[in-house]
Formats: C-alpha cells, structure tokens, sequence
C-alpha cells in the first residue's frame, strides 16, 4: 500500500484485516539518520534473554534517550492520525525498541501484543503496534508474519505453527507494518545460506500505543525531545498529565 493512503483508510484496514502495510512511510535521509543514530547499540552485545525473545536477535530499549531521531517516527503524522482514530485520547507510548534479528536465529511462535489484558477474546481494540523497516523486510531474512483477522477469534482459536492462512510482511527500508494489538503474529527464521548481510533484519521498531498505559517517562529523554521541539513524542512518554 502507499504511503499516501489517508489515516481514514489505514485505520478501516485495521479494523477490518487487523494489520496494514504502508511503504515508503519515511523519506531516506530520516531512514539514514535512524540507522547511524541505532549503529553504536546495535553491535552484538544485547542478545534475547530467552528462545522467544531471540537468543540471535538483539533488542534495544528506551531509545528516545539513546537515538533521538526516533522520535521522527513516535510522532509522525500518519501514525498519529491514525491512532487518533483507533484508541481513546490520551494514549501512551507503552513500549519502543530496537530487533535486529540475525542469521541462526529461530522462528519465533504466534503471539498478540495485548496478552497483558485479562479479557476474553474478541476484546476491545487497547493497542496499536507499529513495526519499522530499516532493512528490507524479504522471505531470507525472516520477515514478519501475521494472519489476517485473527484479531477477531475468541479463546478457543488456535493457529497451527505454520498455518496456511499466515501472511509474510514483505517491504522495503522506510516502510511500516501497522497492527491491531490482538491479531496474531510471529517473525520468521532467517535463511542461513544467504549470510549475515542480508539476513539480518536491523531496527525493527515496535512503536506500540495503549490508552492508560503506564507512562515510560525517561527525564533525559524528555529534555531531549522539549530541546529538539519534538512535542508529541515527549507526550507520548507522558510529559503532559491527562485526565483519562
């Protein structure tokens, strides 16, 4: 899908498939900028904890405080927009890291985003994930998987480990795949043949907001973001105190 598909549309495609791919989200010299500000943090030092984390994918957290460019995509406007229309007003930023997934690693399992929320399923839509590109996303190098609707099962709705109704998130750099909290995801194993360059999958950015999430306030992070007039993403991090 295009970039200049209005947040009216991005938001339908939510609500009805549960994801919705829009390319070319972000120009290339922000793109660029991103990658060199994310380079120092991302250099073999902060594997996964866990297989499902990823024992061969590195995560990095907080980084409004580490790469301040960052807050070009917390407060884009289309991402924005269209949560607008998604969420309640007032929501927060809950979570906003860094994947770069390398070869060797393992498929990661089926999972939603919104299992904190002790509600049965269906629920309420309670969060919106943002996943960004800065490598292509392709089949080698283990792109993101989703299936369709799944955000629309109850309980007793279990997908097979490679059930057929899954979808690949293929996309170039500066794209973004935009996704109901509740749908099922997973992300691919990397295709050893091809090599570390192109299989590793650098910054992939889970920008996932909820209304009454606790606030993931960082006070350097904060006075960077008032310093470089980047207002929304220092609300996001709950700089200014709402009523909910």
């Amino acid at each position: 899908m295009s970039a200049m598909l209005d947040p009216g549309e991005i938001a339908d495609a939510i609500r009805c498939d549960g994801y919705v791919v829009v390319r070319d989200l972000i120009a290339p010299r922000d793109l660029r900028e991103i990658r060199e500000q994310l380079a120092p943090w991302l250099q073999g030092r902060h594997y996964g904890r866990n297989d499902f984390e990823g024992l061969r994918s590195e995560r990095v957290y907080a980084l409004l405080a580490k790469a301040p460019a960052i807050a070009k995509i917390v407060e884009h406007p289309t991402v924005l927009a269209v949560l607008d229309r998604l969420l309640r007003p007032h929501y927060r930023l809950s979570a906003c890291l860094a994947i770069q997934v390398h070869p060797g690693e393992t498929a990661q399992g089926w999972h939603t985003d919104d299992g904190y929320v002790a509600l049965p399923r269906p629920r309420e839509m309670v969060g919106v994930s943002t996943i960004w590109a800065f490598d292509d996303f392709t089949d080698e190098n283990g792109a993101t998987e989703v299936i369709p609707g799944s955000h629309r099962w109850g309980d007793g709705d279990v997908p097979a480990a490679d059930d057929a109704r899954a979808v690949q998130v293929v996309m170039p750099a500066g794209s973004a795949v935009r996704h109901h909290a509740a749908v099922l995801r997973a992300v691919g194993a990397p295709d050893r043949e091809h090599g570390a360059r192109s299989a590793a999958r650098r910054g992939a950015q889970l920008l996932r907001a909820r209304p009454g999430a606790g606030r993931l306030r960082h006070p350097r992070a904060v006075h960077r973001l008032r310093r470089r007039r980047a207002p929304e993403a220092a609300a996001a991090l709950g700089e200014r105190a709402h009523s909910m």
